[in-house]
């Protein structure tokens, strides 16, 4: 993985990462893909990145098959904003791929429903519970 400045884009850093070329779903493709987003999370968070953008990693002449490659990058996605802020953007380039990822956001908004918002909320409750002392 590799940080470069962005030049011109309105943006502070490139984050690169390099992935696998697709051979047949046997030779760890999936968790390198994985692998590719979460590092480039990291190294976001590391940057103190508010926001990152990513494409589609692999699904063009690496071949990767593109509902595989957006399950994986939606499930390392959830993982990592069950722990961290940032807001992140996958961008799609043609049809069959938004039609995948409208599907998926339903899955992601009801994940992010069950667990982000539950575990935030006892954590607020808890914080305010234990500040909120009372005087007899």
């Amino acid at each position: 993985m590799e940080v470069t400045p962005a030049f011109r884009l309105h943006v502070k850093y490139i984050i690169h990462t390099v992935g696998p070329k697709w051979i047949d779903g046997n030779s760890d493709e999936f968790n390198i893909l994985e692998r590719c987003y979460e590092n480039s999370l990291d190294k976001a968070e590391e940057l103190k990145c508010e926001s990152i953008a990513f494409p589609l990693i692999l699904t063009g002449v690496y071949g990767f098959p593109m509902d595989r490659a957006l399950q994986i990058a939606v499930s390392v996605f959830s993982k990592f904003l069950m722990d961290n802020e940032m807001n992140i953007t996958l961008v799609v380039f043609d049809k069959h791929s938004f039609q995948l990822s409208s599907q998926l956001m339903g899955e992601i908004d009801s994940y992010i429903d069950e667990n982000y918002v539950s575990k935030k909320s006892l954590f607020e409750y808890k914080e305010r519970s234990s500040k909120n002392v009372q005087c007899k």
